[in-house]
């Protein structure tokens, strides 16, 4: 489903259900934010113990280095203190491991939660008025039915769940009734854009136009892709420094709900 390094291989096969950790059956389908993901949390630290520099992190799970060695198979909690709320969520040790010498005797953690960890209530709140409000609210539900573009032209359909803005990586899996392990993992940098599609055949009469038929939210904005493709429709996210945003088409009968642009596949912008 997608690259899995040998540590989250670990924490993978540790959370079998005969060791009495309750997850989801699809337990291999969660992200893992690394480092990089987690700039909105704040402070991370053992209980009752010293602060944990966090490698990667995920609903169920994390790998960590601290100063304190921790024994296989022993448990404690890791206290976590994000924008919006702060959370302690007990874990089993899997493994641990000296990491660095140089600076000072440091031990590389694995560790398996307990309970799946809702990263979502530690994340800033979003802006109300933004088309990531309103992605979030439709895909609350569930699954999402979408199309992905690749910058080398292939495309990739399927169904998704854990598709946001932030993440650096989603999946998508061929049927909402597929297994986890059928899931592929998609890395943004290598997409050009995301449907977010009605179906998956769409009108094949229907010629798409680039006027606006009824009044839209947001601003006016036309797209020209690296390959020059056009697309028409409105904004509320647009940042010309950020690493993508969504797009409403202009046209309310388009096949395409909403279109994730990612931002470095962009020749230029215009506001009609």
């Amino acid at each position: 489903m997608g690259e899995w390094d040998a540590t989250t291989a670990a924490v993978d096969d540790a959370l079998d259900p005969g060791i009495g950790l309750v997850f989801e059956p699809n337990r291999r389908a969660f992200p893992r934010l690394t480092a990089r993901e987690i700039t909105w949390l704040r402070t991370a630290r053992l209980k009752y113990g010293p602060s944990v520099s966090l490698i990667d992190l995920s609903a169920r799970g994390a790998l960590f280095e601290t100063k304190l060695q921790l024994r296989p198979g022993s448990e404690s909690s890791l206290e976590l203190t994000g924008r919006a709320a702060q959370t302690v969520v007990p874990f089993r040790v899997v493994r641990c491991q000296v990491s660095d010498l140089t600076g000072g005797l440091r031990y590389r953690g694995a560790c398996a939660f307990k309970r799946p960890l809702d990263l979502i209530d530690l994340q800033p709140p979003v802006d109300t008025n933004s088309d990531e409000v309103d992605f979030l609210k439709d895909s609350a539900a569930g699954w999402s039915k979408v199309i992905v573009r690749y910058t080398d032209g292939k495309l990739l359909k399927g169904y998704t769940q854990d598709f946001r803005p932030a993440r650096l990586h989603f999946h998508i899996w061929p049927s909402m009734a597929a297994t986890a392990s059928e899931a592929m993992m998609v890395p943004l940098p290598l997409v050009k854009a995301i449907f977010f599609v009605r179906d998956f055949t769409g009108n094949p009469a229907h010629v798409e136009s680039k006027a606006f038929d009824k009044l839209r939210h947001g601003r006016r904005i036309e797209v020209t892709f690296i390959d020059s493709e056009v697309i028409v429709g409105s904004t509320l996210n647009y940042q010309p420094d950020g690493d993508g945003f969504f797009v409403l088409p202009a046209d309310a009968r388009s096949n395409n709900m909403r279109i994730f642009v990612v931002s470095g596949c962009v020749r230029h912008v215009r506001f009609p």
